[in-house]
């Protein structure tokens, strides 16, 4: 249930979420034998939540100033600030999350860019939502005496087989 409320919420129908590509490009794909890929772009074509429906100006790849094309900057961190439960923190890097003798997280440890200080937040909760290789930096910088391959990493899987996105495109 919480993957169908999470993909309304960005703009995603979940009936066709997992469905494979058609069309003409797919057909082409196929002929030469390329593995065509779905890519959702999470534009939304009628208003959401507060955001307007996409005006296609083409500007998709500047980030999308209408927050009609999903972005966590524009679309989940306004309604979290708004609440007045969450603190930004600037010109913070991430070094570990902290593991209590309880095995639960219990900080977040960062450098302070400016001053190169190391400090810590404190929280009953986190959420580890960065990029393909900065989570799995953040999770295997995360080691503790109860998690020595570090954190959610028993199977010694986190760091391998990675994939991630660079952002390039192409057109023709």
């Amino acid at each position: 249930m919480a993957r169908v409320v999470n993909s309304r919420f960005v703009g995603l129908d979940e009936r066709t979420l997992f469905d494979l590509p058609t069309g003409s490009l797919k057909k082409a794909c196929d002929k030469v034998n390329v593995l065509c890929v779905p890519a959702r772009m999470a534009i939304i074509t009628q208003p959401l939540n507060g955001r307007p429906a996409c005006h296609y100006c083409g500007q998709c790849s500047r980030g999308c100033k209408s927050a009609s094309n999903f972005s966590s900057s524009q679309v989940l961190i306004p309604p979290a600030l708004a609440t007045g439960r969450l603190r930004v923190i600037t010109n913070a890097m991430a070094r570990e999350i902290v593991v209590g003798k309880d095995g639960k997280a219990e900080a977040v440890a960062y450098i302070d860019r400016t001053t190169k200080e190391e400090k810590q937040v404190y929280a009953r909760s986190f959420v580890v939502a960065a990029s393909t290789c900065e989570s799995a930096r953040l999770l295997l910088n995360s080691r503790s005496t109860l998690l020595p391959q570090g954190l959610a990493n028993s199977s010694g899987v986190v760091g391998r087989n990675l994939m991630d996105s660079v952002g390039s495109w192409g057109s023709g």
